[in-house]
């Protein structure tokens, strides 16, 4: 009887693991790919050449900053279970399948050019501005112009 079964259902706990079987395989890779990525940018990467970090809720940060948010990939789960029946958290099952792999924080390194840039952009219409600097901190924003030397200068 066990045979049998095992022959029905050889890669998971049931006929639903063995039907998400391609699906999670697929975004292992997909999965793979995104983490090297990210890796890759990272190395290129440092707290001289982009010290700045904007999260999605607009709030800019030191890169040192410890309540600065880091970048992460949610994986697709340690095993075809979890993929299929979701991830056990608290004693609750939450759905994982999901091929979205941006980092879940939405953390955006930035250089001192790139921040002037952004602030300029999420201005609002009446010049009203749209970020806020982190409290703990208290980064210094660059302002936007460039000194003849190149560069943007930051202003306390």
């Amino acid at each position: 009887m066990l045979a049998s079964i095992a022959t029905l259902v050889p890669h998971g706990c049931c006929p639903d693991c063995e039907e998400a079987l391609p699906s999670y395989e697929r975004a292992l890779a997909a999965y793979g790919e995104a983490a090297a990525l990210m890796a890759e940018r990272e190395a290129s990467i440092s707290a001289q050449t982009h010290p700045f970090v904007v999260t999605r809720n607009s709030a800019i940060h030191l890169w040192k900053c410890p309540s600065a948010p880091r970048e992460e990939l949610n994986h697709p789960g340690d095993t075809l279970t979890e993929w299929t029946h979701g991830k056990l958290v608290d004693g609750v099952r939450v759905p994982v399948r999901s091929y979205d792999w941006a980092p879940t924080n939405e953390v955006r390194r930035m250089t001192g050019e790139e921040l002037a840039d952004w602030i300029r952009s999420v201005r609002g219409p009446q010049g009203v501005l749209n970020y806020r600097r982190c409290n703990r901190c208290q980064p210094s924003l660059p302002v936007a112009y460039t000194s003849s030397a190149g560069g943007v200068h930051l202003k306390d």
